[in-house]
């Protein structure tokens, strides 16, 4: 019996179940859990979201910014892009039912024992996890709820930058949504730099990785591990034992990467050999 976290799978089927064969995955035994993304950039985001879909209560996945991306365009708030990869998910018999379920996804979830909290790009470092909870609960609930398109269409947007506890509404969630599904860089004073992507700060000069700051939630919590995905340049590296970066780049060609919670221990497979990506790094 074991529990795996998995990182950003971005529609690369083939690789997700080379990398379930690898550890050897039982679904009488063992427990997956997701960063997010699960659709999107590769050709099988189909068949990701069924699998997944399928084991129920063995696998659990937060919400990534392709996620929501592709909620948005199923609710008619945006157009399918020309990356988009996913334009099946529009169509199929059961597109409705992929829909709803997706949409009633969470957006951080606590591993048992607290052993941990996963999140798709991160935890604004200022929030504690009373803040963190009731934040996230609010977005779900509009999420999953019957209003949930005039949710989607408020979402897109950078501002505001910063965090206040004044921010109302549309502000309030947009900045949150933001944090946990887009985040990056950071300034020390909590301003958020949305637009750059590399590994390294020297273009952006005055922001830092959001987990080079103290983070409110580990220093209320010690023992608490961050896993997360979405930066795919970082390849997993923090340089941290505590926040733990997963995404390592499949849909680019990369590996597909698990790691086994009880002893940390990592898996990958690697994308040349298990390939089933498009070759689009546009955005």
């Amino acid at each position: 019996m074991a529990d795996y976290i998995i990182g950003d799978v971005q529609g690369c089927y083939d690789e997700l179940m080379a990398l379930l064969s690898l550890i050897h995955f039982d679904v009488t035994k063992d427990k997956l859990y997701f960063t997010g993304d699960l659709v999107n950039r590769g050709k099988q985001s189909l068949e990701v979201i069924r699998f997944v879909k399928s084991l129920g209560n063995t696998a659990i996945t937060v919400l990534g910014n392709h996620d929501l991306h592709y909620l948005a365009i199923y609710a008619g708030i945006r157009p399918l892009g020309k990356g988009d990869t996913f334009q099946d998910l529009l169509t199929v018999s059961d597109h409705q039912e992929l829909f709803n379920w997706m949409r009633t996804r969470p957006l951080i979830y606590c591993l048992h024992e607290n052993q941990g909290i996963l999140v798709h790009a991160g935890v604004f470092p200022f929030w504690n996890l009373m803040q963190l909870t009731q934040l996230t609960s609010e977005i779900e609930a509009l999420l999953s709820g019957s209003g949930y398109a005039i949710f989607l269409s408020q979402m897109y947007g950078n501002k505001p930058s910063n965090w206040s506890e004044k921010l109302e509404n549309n502000e309030k969630y947009r900045f949150v949504i933001n944090c946990l599904t887009r985040m990056r860089y950071i300034t020390s004073s909590g301003e958020l730099e949305l637009a750059y992507k590399g590994n390294t700060a020297s273009e952006v000069q005055g922001y830092v990785p959001w987990f080079s700051l103290p983070l409110q939630i580990i220093k209320d919590n010690p023992r608490l591990r961050i896993f997360f995905g979405h930066w795919a340049a970082l390849d997993g590296k923090t340089g941290l034992s505590n926040v733990i970066g997963l995404d390592t780049g499949c849909a680019w060609g990369n590996c597909l990467t698990a790691i086994r919670l009880s002893d940390l221990k990592y898996f990958n497979v690697k994308c040349d050999k298990y390939r089933g990506v498009i070759d689009d790094k546009s955005s």
